[in-house]
């Protein structure tokens, strides 16, 4: 049977492949569409790998560069994700679909650093608090109680606090995003 082509749908808009010739746009469309049906599939490396094909050829192509960070996105790579997003956005007059990408993908990033930080300061919790007990424990000895108890209200304001922090390392963990 012979075998029919269908032409590709993608169009890139303004004046992406203004200098290549009509059979190699043509080509590239056909490699746009199916990297966005590879992305729609969720096969994020797939589409990904197609868009940096398309890129290789025509650098400038914006739709590339978006969704080529929208693939990296969706692969986790969000330093990525945002260099080629601010690239494909510096490229075009913004449209509804890439500013709302690049303001969500910025508000990720910003999210992910506070949850980075936040892990960072929870496991040295556990660190600190046994700086602050031998701290505490060695000046007692030099010169501090001479061996006597502290006050009540001390202790149990000591212990208190290292409860609270106790509890809180034992919360530590993955943070529902």
């Amino acid at each position: 049977a012979p075998r029919t082509t269908v032409a590709a749908t993608y169009r890139p808009r303004g004046s992406d492949w203004d200098g290549i010739d009509p059979v190699e746009r043509a080509r590239l469309a056909g490699l746009m569409d199916t990297a966005l049906a590879r992305q729609a599939a969720n096969d994020q490396s797939g589409a990904a790998r197609i868009y940096r094909d398309v890129l290789a050829i025509a650098p400038d192509t914006h739709d590339a560069l978006h969704m080529l960070a929208v693939a990296q996105w969706g692969l986790g790579d969000l330093d990525e994700a945002s260099r080629l997003m601010e690239r494909a956005f510096s490229q075009c007059d913004p449209y509804p679909a890439i500013a709302t990408n690049r303001e969500t993908l910025q508000r990720v990033r910003a999210h992910q650093a506070r949850v980075d930080a936040e892990r960072r300061a929870e496991a040295a919790l556990p660190d600190l608090l046994a700086r602050l007990t031998s701290r505490t424990n060695a000046g007692r000895g030099a010169h501090g109680s001479g061996g006597r108890a502290a006050p009540p209200d001390r202790r149990d304001r000591r212990s208190r606090r290292r409860r609270r922090l106790d509890r809180h390392s034992a919360d530590a963990g993955p943070r529902p995003v």
